[in-house]
C-alpha cells in the first residue's frame, strides 16, 4: 500500500466481503511506551496525565513507578 488510506480502503472492502485476511497494524496506529525518569514518587498520575495532554500527547495507561502500590 502506498499510503494509511488506501491500506484502510482495502482493509474496510476486505470486512464488507467477509474475506478472511491477515494485516499488520499501521506504523501510524501502533501505540508506544515511554518511560520518563526522575519524577518525584509523589507526582499525581492526573498531573502526569494533564501535562502529557497540554504537550499533544493521549496517555491510555500511566503508572508512576515509585508511587505505585
Amino acid at each position: 500500500m502506498s499510503n494509511p488510506n488506501s491500506y484502510r480502503t482495502v482493509i474496510r472492502y476486505l470486512k464488507e466481503k467477509n474475506v478472511s485476511f491477515y494485516t499488520y497494524q499501521v506504523y501510524e496506529d501502533k501505540p508506544y511506551r515511554v518511560v520518563v525518569r526522575n519524577l518525584h514518587p509523589s507526582t499525581s498520575i492526573e498531573f502526569i496525565k494533564e501535562e502529557l495532554g497540554n504537550c499533544g500527547f493521549l496517555a491510555q495507561n500511566l503508572t508512576n513507578v515509585l508511587h505505585y502500590q
